[in-house]
């Protein structure tokens, strides 16, 4: 135990015998004093070492002190830095935006002036062009009134006429009857009986001029018009007699006009072009029978649209009519190329093309018209209707889509004005009759051949665009309809586009009548 300040002070030593201090006393006690004086030391040599240690940690964390609040102060000042630029970056984009808002709506003011201006413009334009159309329309009217006018002058004219001549010949016949030698002694009564009765013309027969017609009608929606028709001629209810022949094949229809086999028949309507450029106009279109009856049909699921149908194989029928025509036309306008881009695989007729599909593999793609869709689709339920071509039609064109016409050899319809006038009554009515008793011009399709069942035939009807089309109405829409295959295509029409005499203009009654006339004493 080391020594304390006061035991150092108060210690106190044993004299010796001579006086003095004990030397073994003394020793010991400075030797104790030098050990704990000794161990002292070292301890204040190491407080001394630790005391440097402290300090040198204090001054570090005075530094490190310093060192912080200089980086508070420039954090400080770099926040307060921060938020300036923040602020002014937000003040700039918010007049950036103001700015951009402003010029758009400068834009938009002035695109919307510049689109009021040509709208004026175009608005001024089309009412002066109307006014000229009116104006022209007007004098076409006034020169239609006139001529027709004309026609009807003339036409009282040839009654007149007829009349008159008719009266002579029944006066020369009266004259040459009197100069006949009488066979029997007549009595008097008979004899002025018989007088007045002779100087009495004969009215001549109002019973309407009936004739032979050969109508040729296409087997599939073209010939179904005709069903009721048909029936009615079976069943000696219509103006004219009619001899019908039906066919698989337009070409067959045509061959049969061209060698004047077929006075009327139903054909597609760029054959009934083509055919009128081939003859020199050999042929005038009467009517509209059929619109768009295409589709497009596949034995699986990969087809959405006319651009799946890239790197396929197609079946089709009609080479060289509507079918192929169509078929061409919407794959170039979906940026298809019909000669690379597909494979297209003809057959003469559609019933053809349903029995490959069937015989062929689940991937098989056909362009089929109504109603060989819905039979092979009764046959087959996995057959699924893809794209109707009809629709497909309308997305890129602005015409109607005409699949067949209903022609006359010219010749005959400028010799026979009346048996022509007959066959249109009787066909508009044959074709109102399919519009509404769809079920009995089923069954007649079934008994004529033109469609295999009455099943079929009924189911397909309502899809098979039946129309009856004449006049203006009809001119218009098959010439737009011609104008866009010629356009894709001049083969497809024959070569050019057929002028005004290709469309048939309504005989006037005083035609009809004079030829019906004349007829009577043929």
């Amino acid at each position: 135990m080391m020594l304390k300040p006061e035991e150092l002070r108060n210690e106190e030593f044993e004299v010796s015998v001579l006086g003095g201090y004990k030397r073994e006393a003394v020793d010991m006690f400075f030797k104790t004093v030098a050990d704990d004086y000794e161990k002292l030391y070292n301890e204040n040599a190491e407080l001394v070492q630790k005391l440097k240690v402290c300090v040198n940690k204090i001054e570090e964390y005075r530094k490190d002190e310093q060192f912080l609040k200089t980086a508070i102060i420039n954090a400080e000042k770099l926040n307060e830095n921060t938020l300036r630029d923040i602020e002014n970056r937000e003040k700039e984009a918010e007049r950036n935006a103001k700015e951009t808002a402003e010029s758009i709506l400068l834009q938009a003011r002035t695109d919307a002036e510049n689109i009021v201006k040509r709208a004026r413009l175009d608005s001024e334009e089309s009412i002066r062009a109307y006014e000229i159309n009116a104006d022209r329309k007007i004098e076409e009217i006034k020169r239609s009134v006139q001529t027709e006018e004309h026609k009807l002058e003339l036409m009282k004219k040839e009654v007149s006429d007829f009349k008159d001549t008719l009266f002579k010949i029944y006066k020369q016949h009266l004259s040459s009857i009197s100069k006949l030698p009488s066979l029997a002694k007549e009595t008097t009564t008979e004899a002025n009986e018989k007088k007045v009765h002779d100087t009495e013309p004969e009215q001549p027969d109002d019973t309407p001029t009936t004739a032979e017609v050969n109508l040729y009608v296409l087997s599939g929606p073209t010939g179904i018009g005709a069903m009721n028709l048909w029936a009615a001629a079976d069943a000696g209810e219509t103006e004219n007699t009619y001899h019908i022949t039906m066919s698989g094949a337009n070409d067959e229809v045509v061959a049969a006009i061209s060698k004047g086999e077929a006075d009327i028949a139903a054909v597609a309507t760029n054959m009934a072009a083509a055919l009128y450029n081939k003859t020199e106009g050999g042929v005038t279109v009467l009517a509209v029978n059929t619109l768009g009856v295409l589709y497009v049909v596949e034995q699986g699921d990969t087809v959405q649209s006319m651009a799946d149908l890239k790197g396929r194989t197609i079946l089709s029928t009609g080479k060289g009519t509507t079918p192929e025509y169509v078929l061409r036309y919407l794959l170039t306008k979906n940026g298809l190329d019909p000669d690379k881009d597909v494979k297209i695989e003809y057959y003469s007729e559609a019933s053809e093309v349903t029995a490959q599909m069937a015989a062929s593999k689940k991937d098989a793609i056909a362009v089929l018209p109504q109603p060989y869709v819905t039979a092979a689709q009764l046959k087959d339920s996995s057959l699924r209707v893809v794209l109707d071509l009809t629709k497909e039609w309308n997305k890129v064109c602005d015409t109607q889509l005409i699949t067949g016409v209903t022609v006359v050899r010219t010749e005959y319809a400028k010799e026979n004005p009346d048996i022509v006038a007959n066959f249109l009554r009787d066909y508009e009515k044959s074709i109102k009759a399919a519009q509404t008793d769809v079920a009995g011009t089923a069954a007649l399709c079934e008994e004529t051949g033109v469609v295999a069942k009455k099943a079929i035939a009924q189911k397909a009807l309502p899809q098979c665009n039946i129309v009856y089309r004449v006049g203006d109405e009809m001119k218009a829409d098959v010439n737009a309809y011609l104008k866009v295959l010629y356009d894709a295509s001049h083969a497809a029409v024959g070569g050019k586009l057929p002028d005004a005499n290709f469309y048939y203009t309504k005989a006037t009654p005083g035609q009809v009548f004079w030829r019906s006339v004349q007829r009577s004493f043929q």
